[in-house]
């Protein structure tokens, strides 16, 4: 992939993982009988690898990276598997605590909130 011409990393990576988020939806939408909100968290995760797959990529050339804050965002709208995948997959990210201690935060928040609004996602409990 060729480096962004853009100076504002933060504007092409968020249209590159809406993109990848919503084909994956669609592409969804069209091939399974999937709810909107499995198909979102499906697509928010298949952007989250993408990106950290990209961002490996990207860090070998030294081209301009996929800013943290995009993964961050990510992590946020429920692609934290996503990331933590990418994560042990890619090489990525490892050495960088600080990342993983932010992105630990993110998944302790979001539990708590499931626990909070008793959302459970066992497999006899979520609607398909």
């Amino acid at each position: 992939m060729n480096r962004p011409t853009s100076s504002n990393p933060y504007l092409f990576y968020a249209l590159f993982t809406g993109g990848v988020m919503v084909a994956t939806i669609v592409a969804l939408s069209f091939s399974t009988d999937v709810s909107l909100l499995v198909g979102m968290f499906i697509g928010t995760n298949v952007a989250a690898i993408m990106s950290m797959g990209l961002d490996k990529s990207l860090a070998r050339s030294n081209s301009l990276r996929v800013p943290e804050v995009i993964l961050y965002v990510q992590a946020l709208l429920g692609g934290a598997p996503g990331i933590l995948l990418g994560i042990h997959v890619f090489k990525h990210k490892t050495r960088k605590a600080g990342f993983q201690f932010v992105l630990l935060l993110i998944v302790v928040a979001q539990v708590a909130l499931f626990r909070l609004l008793d959302i459970d996602f066992r497999p006899d409990n979520v609607g398909l």
